[in-house]
């Protein structure tokens, strides 16, 4: 009996002396069970979190359409769009609207419109101006590939008449914006963007895509036509047509 119980109290006092919890083996196979299904559901949370951030841009962008329509309409004066990638190395948007200068030649520049601030759209999500120089056949052009050609091509207006409907030119002139150090400006902390991007016709149409996989793309071109969406906008009530994807 003696040695009964001296053994099983030896084995009683070595299983006291055992800390409570996981041995380093033991943990490093939990922590190896776990990361399997993460690496499997990571990439696709990913991918359904950046289709989130595009069609939340697409909202943001068909909103600030609507607003400076609506404007437009209400002041009797041009309103337009402009979209620009801008602090943050993000897309920002705001709206503009003509001001005619006293004794100034010319139609005046688009000042802020100061009830509509600038938006910046969600994660790398930005936009590009379907103009001519930017398309080649069924393509876009391989001008995209390098960096001025990517800055021209993520800064462009959408421009409205009086009346609502969708121009390219106001008063047969390019679209000329008043460089408001408030939002162009390369020291002002307040600033959306660091410089005014040369005067343009306004667009008809608009593709959508992660800018920050549009950098590092090569080429870039190659990979707007594989990987971006084209939306039309609508010529008298500035909304969205339907994409391929709605239809």
């Amino acid at each position: 009996m003696m040695d009964k119980h001296g053994k099983m109290h030896a084995i009683a006092r070595h299983s006291a002396s055992r800390p409570g919890g996981f041995t380093l083996a033991e943990l490093l196979v939990v922590i190896a069970m776990i990361s399997m299904p993460v690496g499997i559901v990571l990439p696709s949370m990913l991918g359904l979190l950046t289709a989130g951030a595009d069609v939340q841009a697409q909202g943001i962008l068909g909103a600030m359409l609507g607003a400076a329509r609506g404007l437009a309409i209400e002041q009797g004066v041009p309103t337009l769009v402009h979209v620009q990638i801008g602090r943050g190395d993000k897309c920002w948007i705001a709206i503009f609207r003509l001001e005619m200068k006293q004794g100034a030649p010319g139609y005046g520049k688009f000042v802020p419109a100061e009830q509509y601030p600038p938006r910046r759209m969600p994660g790398d999500i930005a936009f590009g101006g379907l103009v001519k120089r930017f398309i080649s056949g069924q393509d876009y052009d391989s001008v995209i590939n390098n960096d001025a050609g990517l800055a021209d091509f993520t800064t462009f207006d959408i421009a409205f008449s009086p009346d609502g409907g969708l121009v390219t030119q106001v008063q047969g002139n390019v679209i000329q914006l008043y460089a408001d150090p408030e939002f162009f400006s390369q020291t002002a902390e307040t600033a959306v963007w660091e410089v005014k991007r040369p005067d343009e016709t306004g667009v008809r149409a608009v593709t959508v895509f992660n800018y920050g996989d549009l950098q590092l793309a090569s080429p870039r071109h190659t990979y707007l036509t594989d990987n971006c969406v084209l939306i039309g906008i609508n010529s008298y009530t500035g909304q969205f047509l339907p994409t391929e994807q709605e239809q």
